[in-house]
């Protein structure tokens, strides 16, 4: 536990945060490579001298027992696509289905999505995701939400979801430029991700 006091002279807070548990406490104003001095302190106080451990943090793959698996089988109902969670189906239409594709992509890319992305100018609010959501609720037990809502705009699925198998050829065969897009890259990423369920 690293703490950074909010005054140049809290000396006697220092003292007890470090009888708390504290590992080290920086104080005001900071200098130079202090903060990187004390985590790295910290981390071979405890053992993790090197980025492996973070390395195995970041690769841990989600819980598939939770069944928040996200899967795309294909089965077209008009227009609209089954996509599961779990055991559970829900039949999208496409606009909900590229806003899904999207984040799909973005996880398995690492990273996360703008409302721009998802069709969105900067200075407007964007239903999409609200849309997916509700489109979703039916089939995500106890209300669980599986889109975090980052800050400025941006979305990502949320760490406990999983990508399932997903059938690529029958999102292009759906002959909507942007889901055919999408599809050709789903299909790319999860031939190359270990975040594949």
């Amino acid at each position: 536990i690293l703490v950074v006091s909010g005054h140049a002279r809290e000396v006697d807070t220092a003292v007890d945060v470090m009888r708390d548990g504290a590992d080290h406490v920086i104080q005001k104003p900071i200098k130079g490579g202090a903060v990187s001095d004390a985590v790295k302190a910290c981390l071979e106080r405890s053992g993790r001298a090197t980025h492996e451990l973070c390395a195995q943090v970041t690769a841990r793959q989600p819980d598939p027992a939770r069944g928040l698996v996200l899967s795309i089988p294909g089965t077209r109902t008009g227009r609209r696509t089954r996509v599961t969670i779990g055991t559970r189906s829900a039949d999208l239409p496409n606009r909900s289905l590229r806003v899904l594709l999207h984040l799909m992509v973005a996880k398995l890319a690492g990273r996360h999505v703008h409302k721009s992305e998802l069709g969105a100018r900067d200075d407007q609010g964007f239903k999409g995701v609200s849309e997916l959501r509700d489109d979703l609720k039916p089939i995500l037990a106890d209300g669980t939400n599986i889109i975090a809502n980052l800050y400025h705009g941006y979305y990502r699925l949320t760490d406990e979801v999983a990508i399932g198998s997903c059938d690529i050829a029958a999102l292009i065969a759906i002959d909507e430029a942007p889901i055919t897009d999408l599809a050709r890259e789903l299909e790319r990423l999860l031939a190359d991700s270990p975040a594949r369920v």
